[in-house]
C-alpha cells in the first residue's frame, strides 16, 4: 500500500518514536542518528506479513530508511537483549550467561560475502511481521541478509524486506552457541513453494509483477507435470476405448494403462519424494 498523505514516507522506512522523547526543536535521537522534526508523523497502521495493514493506536515514527543514502535498516524480532521465544511467542531476557550476538553474515553488492556487526552497520528497527514466528532454517530455506538489510532467500530466488521478516537470537543447541536467526510466517505445505506464496504479496508495488510473473511460471510448471502424469494417460485411455477392436494396438495401450494405475506412485515421486519434503517430514 502507498502511504497516506500526512505520512512523511512509507512504513518500512520508518521506526517507531513512541518510546522517546522529542529535542526541543521538535528532532529526535534514534541510535545516535539525528531524525529532523519534517521527517516524523503520526502514523494510525502498522504492517504486517504481507504486507497486511492493521489499525493501531496514533503513534509518532520517523523516517530513517533510505538505502540510495546508504541508510540500510533491518529489523530485529525484540529488543537488543532478548530473543523471540517459539513456545510462548512473546520476547524473553537472554539467560545471563549468553551474550548478545552482533555479527552476522552479509552477502555485499559486488556479491561477495562478509562478517558485519549489525549494530554498526544496519539501522535496527524492532517488530515482528506476525504473532507466531518461526525461524527459517537454513538446510531447507538457504538465507543470507544482504548490505541493504533485505533477506534473499536462495530456494526460490526472493527477497523479503523488513515488513515480513525479523532477527533473533537463538540457541544453537548443537554448537551450544547462541547465534542470529532469521524468523518469518512460513506456511506449512510445500515447503519449497511456501516461502514463494508468503511474499507474494510482501513487496513495494515496483517489485509485484516479478514476484507475480515468478508464481505464474511456477504454477504453469506444476500444470504441465500434472497434466503429463494425468491427462495423456486420460487422453490415450480415452483413445484406447475407441480402437479397442485394433488388437495390434493393445500393447501399447496396455503400457498406458499401467501408467494410469500408477498415477498416485507417479505423483508422490514428483511432488512428494522431494529432498526438501523429506528434511521437513523428518524435523516434523
Amino acid at each position: 500500500m502507498e502511504y497516506e498523505p500526512f505520512e512523511k514516507c512509507h512504513f518500512r522506512d520508518t521506526v517507531d518514536l513512541s518510546q522517546h522523547l522529542p529535542l526541543e526543536n521538535g528532532s529526535y535521537i534514534y541510535d545516535d542518528i539525528l531524525i529532523e522534526a519534517n521527517q516524523t508523523a503520526f502514523y494510525r497502521h502498522q504492517l504486517t506479513f504481507l504486507d497486511k495493514s492493521e489499525k493501531t493506536a496514533l503513534h509518532r515514527r520517523g523516517c530513517v530508511c533510505d538505502w540510495s543514502k546508504g541508510r540500510a535498516c533491518m529489523k530485529l524480532c525484540c529488543e537488543r537483549g532478548k530473543f523471540f521465544n517459539q513456545t510462548s511467542h512473546r520476547c524473553e531476557k537472554l539467560a545471563p550467561k549468553q551474550a548478545m550476538p552482533t555479527d552476522m553474515e552479509i552477502l555485499l553488492q559486488n556479491k561477495t560475502r562478509t562478517i558485519w556487526n549489525i549494530f554498526n552497520h544496519f539501522i535496527i528497527q524492532i517488530g515482528r511481521p506476525c504473532e507466531k514466528l518461526e525461524v527459517i532454517k537454513m538446510h531447507v530455506d538457504p538465507w543470507v541478509l544482504k548490505e541493504n538489510g533485505t533477506l534473499a532467500i536462495a530456494t526460490d530466488n526472493i527477497t523479503l524486506d523488513t515488513v515480513n521478516y525479523c532477527i533473533s537470537p537463538q540457541l544453537n543447541k548443537t554448537l551450544n552457541k547462541t547465534t542470529l536467526l532469521a524468523m518469518s510466517c512460513p506456511m506449512r505445505n510445500d515447503p519449497s513453494l511456501s516461502m514463494v506464496l508468503n511474499t507474494y504479496i510482501s513487496f513495494p508495488s515496483s517489485h509485484n509483477l516479478h514476484i507475480s510473473l515468478y508464481i505464474i511460471s511456477f504454477s504453469v510448471f506444476i500444470i504441465l507435470r500434472l497434466f503429463l502424469i494425468m491427462g495423456i494417460c486420460w487422453i490415450m485411455d480415452i483413445i484406447s476405448y475407441c480402437c479397442r477392436n485394433y488388437k495390434v494396438l493393445d500393447f501399447l495401450f496396455g503400457i498406458t494403462d499401467f501408467c494410469n494405475a500408477s498415477q498416485g506412485v507417479l505423483i508422490f515421486f514428483m511432488f512428494i519424494y522431494r529432498r526438501e519434503v523429506l528434511i521437513a517430514l523428518k524435523e516434523q
